[in-house]
């Protein structure tokens, strides 16, 4: 069925879908179990699939992974793709798949991961994703999707990754979201999100990258945000990572660095090694100087 409906005669690799007597074990893209009944992973990304994605795609109810990345899918995604309740990985990113997302994806209670970015998604992001107790990575960015950032998402312990940038978001940051306490990737930028990042959001981990719009939402653990930086001396701190910069002030002289006041967040450490008196040492103007054995940013020659 999927064959005829997403347009199968164009495929870039349809090895043996047509083929009479073969398993569909053996179609290309598809993965069965070790006896060779069940098929547990579909994976025809950048293939040349268009049309509509069947709703016997429901179905598969042994699938485990499912990737469609990079196709051409210009109907709604169908509802009956809630009844993959083994699904770890779906993968739907730059289909190009539109309508709502449905509330139906709340039964994949084994989901691991979920891509629908770059796609043509309208209305609200449902709330019911909030019951995917596993999901650690959640990609919605680059679609048309509106309205607020649901609350319940908050409840997802086990987020890692979460992108929302690039939509018509409204509303504030849910505070809820810092029950994500393993978040290390956070991108709400280029939607009209308003307020400020809660507190207890940007203290979630020391090694949490955000993003929003600096000029709209107020944000101290942002991306292009923060005002200020921290450039300090690599040798009595941590050698092994070079990019980073104080978050606030105080942990900036915690590491001994000296705190610029009013300069850009990025590329701005006085580095363990030669100084190249560029702006991948200092703040923008700031001179390093030192030796070989410490090198640090003149905050007098900052202003």
């Amino acid at each position: 069925m999927l064959y005829q409906e997403a347009n199968g005669v164009n495929w870039v690799n349809s090895g043996n879908w047509t083929h009479a007597t073969l398993s569909y074990c053996n179609w290309y893209g598809v993965e069965c179990d070790t006896a060779g009944m069940k098929v547990i992973s579909l994976s025809l990304d950048e293939n040349s699939l268009s049309g509509t994605l069947p709703s016997e795609i429901g179905l598969l109810e042994y699938l485990e992974t499912l990737r469609l990345s990079s196709n051409n899918f210009f109907q709604t995604l169908p509802s009956e793709i809630g009844n993959l309740v083994s699904l770890e990985e779906m993968d739907l990113s730059s289909t190009s798949f539109s309508g709502t997302i449905p509330s139906e994806l709340q039964e994949l209670s084994q989901l691991e991961a979920l891509f629908l970015g770059d796609c043509n998604f309208t209305g609200n992001i449902p709330s019911e994703l909030g019951r995917l107790s596993k999901l650690f990575f959640l990609e919605l960015d680059t679609n048309y999707l509106t309205g607020p950032m649901p609350t319940e998402l908050g409840s997802l312990s086990s987020m890692l990754t979460l992108k929302m940038n690039l939509n018509s978001l409204t509303g504030n940051i849910p505070t809820e979201y810092a029950n994500m306490q393993l978040m290390e990737y956070l991108s709400l930028q280029s939607n009209f999100l308003t307020g400020e990042m809660p507190a207890e959001v940007c203290e979630l981990t020391d090694t949490l990258v955000a993003y929003a719009d600096c000029s709209e939402v107020s944000c101290l653990c942002c991306v292009d945000c923060r005002d200020a930086c921290c450039s300090y001396d690599n040798k009595n701190c941590d050698p092994n990572n070079d990019e980073y910069c104080g978050a606030d002030e105080s942990q900036c002289l915690e590491c001994n660095g000296v705190w610029l006041s009013s300069g850009p967040l990025t590329q701005c450490i006085a580095k363990y090694e030669a100084c190249l008196n560029s702006d991948q040492d200092c703040c923008g103007s700031a001179s390093c100087v030192g030796d070989e054995f410490y090198k640090q940013c003149e905050e007098s020659l900052f202003y």
